[in-house]
């Protein structure tokens, strides 16, 4: 099974167009996504109502660690997303179990090398963490639309449990599952238009993904 995770969560209209996923984003980094404390905690009341709740995963990047861990407990998050230039001791004093963005080179003609790549995931796995490939696109954390090559991604997933993420859509993420084999795959512009989240797109995202599976056996 691929898990699904749906980031930038920012109404309660997309969390109930998420109620397939297997996790949600709440997005406390700077992004036109970013929601209050406020307004996650409702969020996540919402979706905490379902028999069979998404979990919560609060996205951060450079955020002061005391605020990561402030907000992981006011809301009980089930991960916390670190998605900036932390260094790992940092990642080490996260307060909840955590998904660790990992930035691949993303530029015309660029590929990841594949033994740096493993290498990084190696250290991630010593940590604890959960890796999230996400295309590196100048100085952004993420939620860019941008592609990586998967080949990289392709021979890692071999050995190691990851979100892939970076350019997936409705239309493409089932190519992706079937050629990468993730444990798991991101997605946030990809299910949006004009900026703000589709629920008819969140639900083609998903049955995509569910439907590759299948196919895969």
């Amino acid at each position: 099974m691929t898990y699904v995770k749906i980031c930038g969560i920012a109404r309660e209209v997309d969390a109930e167009a998420a109620a397939g996923a297997d996790f949600i984003g709440l997005m406390f980094a700077e992004s036109p996504r970013r929601v209050t404390l406020e307004q996650a905690l409702a969020l996540v009341e919402a979706v905490r109502s379902r028999p069979t709740p998404p979990k919560a995963v609060g996205v951060f990047a450079n955020n002061p660690l005391d605020e990561v861990n402030e907000t992981a407990r006011a809301l009980a998050l089930d991960y916390v997303q670190i998605s900036g230039d932390e260094p790992d001791d940092y990642v080490r004093r996260v307060e909840a179990p955590v998904i660790r963005s990992v930035h691949v080179e993303a530029g015309a003609g660029q590929r990841p090398d594949p033994v740096a790549l493993a290498a990084r995931l190696d250290v991630l796995r010593a940590l604890g963490a959960t890796p999230l490939l996400d295309a590196k696109v100048d100085a952004r954390y993420g939620g860019t639309g941008r592609r990586f090559d998967h080949a990289a991604a392709r021979a890692a997933a071999r050995e190691h449990d990851f979100l892939l993420a970076g350019g997936l859509t409705p239309e493409n993420v089932a190519e992706s599952v079937a050629g990468v084999r993730p444990w798991g795959v991101d997605v946030s512009s990809g299910v949006e238009t004009g900026g703000v989240k589709d629920a008819a797109k969140i639900r083609a995202f998903i049955e995509a993904v569910r439907n590759a599976d299948a196919r895969s056996g």
